[in-house]
């Protein structure tokens, strides 16, 4: 049932949001102790900002109004605008509380004005791009569009903007999957895409893969998903990043899970916590155990899950970090699951007024849920009815059909068992009217998978069309180059027929050989590059021993067949065969007369 699976999303939030964090706070306070300038003291207070944020939201206030403070006395508005987007970064720790949404939107509209002040296309697009995050995660997709589409006008013109260029693009991307349109979704991730293979730089290149991944996930396409995880992996091991690998076997962790194979999943979130455990990172552990708290919840394994939310580590970080809400309200489901509704009950209005004031339309949903479901177990179904209701409600909102789906059909149950067979039968008819819905989005999705793969298979053929295109282009000028060494080599025999200077023979031999043996050297080059897979030392090594077996064979042939030309040997050559023939046919012994009878 989709409402228990939403229990711990809030939970998992803050390691998406954290766990790339590769920095600890000494680290980040020695940086700031250490800084040689402006640049680097303000970006060291942001990024000690952040890292304070989820552990204690005052100690982070204060680096970042030291920041802002210190970027707006230098007069500079790269500081400046740097110093606000710091601080507005913070604030997509937790986007599901309201305050942050309008702290984090403020820094932005102060960052804005201090960019639009100044002609750089670069600056207004940066802030455009986070403004844009953060309409799209608190809800308003069609703001963060406006944002992205305004993010690629700006820097249609402008080059060495590759990195915004496909930010945006995959921006706007993970929106329309947000509003269901998916081909359009796919369509702006494909250009980031082109734009990251062309940069061919493996930062970029992660990124996309990142945003693909999401994607295929939203697809319930769980092996493609995995598939562009894993091209993250080898990237990051390529790059050395081992906290960025920790975060990619946690997303390989989440991405079986969501398969609802829990023994794979257990393995990558092991293999997370073992990483982390080498890297001396004790934090990350944390994020492994939020991982296996909504894996067991999200598969209704509840005490299992309970295990791990009843930890101290566990618990102490989530109340650090402001999220003490979540803790009481997953405590108060767990008393409902046991049947003990009083404790169910005082966890359940304990956190009401934050649900009620402070919370996005997406957490109420869920707790409203839960609390129509306590009250509908406790045979209390006008109060459960009246929770429901406010579900739908929220539900509306969020444009969420699977849940308006769901919230009408219990309100459907909960009317007919009140006896209001009458109010039963509209939301029957209405659930069964957003079922078809559903099951047209069904089909649509279907095909829209077909449309992808057929994308996918047109890039692919486009692709093959054009490496042909080159081949065949690369053929053309090796038959080119092979004629007009047959060319050279032809003049030069005929300058050996006739009487041309010896100065003119050597130069055009020394230049023909050179030409012939650079064309070996060529055609053997890419079967080098083939077998050696481009590394350095191996291509080294191949061809000083390619050149010590030609180089000699140069010389020693450009040194008679010049020799040989410039005596004219070439005239000779057809009496010496005459001669030749002549006296072999002298030397031929006489046949009897006998024999040749």
């Amino acid at each position: 049932m989709r409402k228990y699976v939403l229990l711990g999303s809030m939970l998992l939030l803050l390691f998406t949001a954290s766990a790339q964090q590769d920095v600890t706070r000494d680290s980040l306070t020695s940086r700031l102790q250490t800084a040689g300038n402006l640049t680097e003291k303000i970006n060291a207070e942001g990024d000690l900002s952040d890292f304070w944020f989820l552990h204690n939201i005052a100690i982070s206030d204060s680096f970042a109004i030291t920041a802002i403070a210190q970027a707006e006395q230098s007069r500079s508005h790269l500081l400046t605008v740097n110093a606000y987007l710091n601080s507005a970064a913070r604030y997509l720790n937790n986007v599901n509380r309201l305050d942050n949404v309008h702290h984090g939107l403020d820094d932005i509209a102060h960052a804005l004005a201090v960019a639009q002040d100044t002609t750089s296309e670069i600056l207004q697009s940066r802030v455009y791009l986070l403004r844009s995050e953060f309409y799209r995660r608190s809800g308003m997709p069609d703001k963060a569009i406006a944002d992205g589409n305004q993010v690629l006008t700006l820097l249609a013109e402008t080059p060495h903007a590759d990195s915004l260029k496909i930010e945006a693009c995959n921006g706007l991307g993970i929106t329309y999957v947000y509003k269901r349109d998916m081909l359009t979704a796919f369509r702006h991730l494909l250009a980031g895409l082109s734009l990251a293979e062309q940069s061919n730089d493996d930062a970029l290149l992660r990124i996309v893969y990142y945003r693909m991944g999401d994607f295929y996930q939203n697809l319930r396409n769980y092996p493609k998903a995995r598939e562009y995880t894993f091209r993250m992996v080898d990237i990051d091991q390529r790059r050395n990043k081992p906290m960025l690998v920790f975060d990619d076997y946690m997303k390989i962790a989440g991405l079986y899970s969501n398969e609802k194979e829990l023994s794979l999943g257990k393995l990558y979130f092991d293999k997370a916590a073992a990483l982390a455990d080498s890297l001396h990172h004790a934090e990350s552990k944390i994020y492994v155990y939020l991982g296996l708290l909504n894996m067991y919840y999200a598969s209704q394994l509840f005490e299992q899950g309970a295990a791990y939310l009843n930890k101290p580590e566990v618990r102490k970080f989530i109340i650090d970090a402001g999220m003490s809400n979540e803790l009481d309200k997953a405590n108060g489901y767990i008393f409902l699951l046991k049947h003990n509704y009083d404790s169910s009950l005082y966890y359940m209005r304990k956190v009401e007024p934050f649900f009620n004031s402070n919370a996005t339309d997406y957490q109420r949903v869920d707790y409203f849920n839960h609390y129509a479901e306590l009250y509908k177990q406790m045979g209390n179904l006008d109060a459960a009815i009246q929770y429901k209701q406010r579900a739908l409600q929220c539900a509306n909102a969020t444009h969420d059909l699977q849940s308006v789906a769901d919230i009408t059909s219990d309100l459907d149950s909960l009317y007919y068992k009140k006896g209001d067979y009458k109010t039963a039968g509209m939301y029957m008819g209405q659930y069964y009217s957003y079922r078809d819905s559903l099951n047209t989005l069904s089909k649509e999705k279907d095909l829209l998978t077909m449309e992808i793969d057929n994308e996918n298979k047109r890039k692919e053929r486009e692709a093959i069309r054009h490496e042909q295109e080159e081949q065949r282009k690369h053929n053309i000028q090796y038959i080119g180059i092979t004629i007009s060494i047959v060319c050279v080599f032809t003049l030069l025999l005929m300058m050996g027929i006739f009487k041309v200077p010896a100065a003119v023979v050597r130069a055009l031999g020394f230049f023909s050989f050179i030409f012939l043996f650079e064309f070996i050297t060529l055609l053997a080059d890419n079967q080098i590059h083939a077998i050696t897979h481009g590394e350095p030392i191996k291509v080294l090594l191949v061809k000083i021993v390619l050149v010590a077996m030609l180089l000699p064979l140069h010389h020693w042939m450009e040194e008679k067949v010049i020799h040989y030309l410039v005596h004219h040997r070439l005239l000779q050559l057809p009496s010496a065969l005459r001669k030749h023939l002549h006296k072999n046919s002298h030397d031929e012994p006489a046949i009897p007369n006998e024999q040749k009878a």
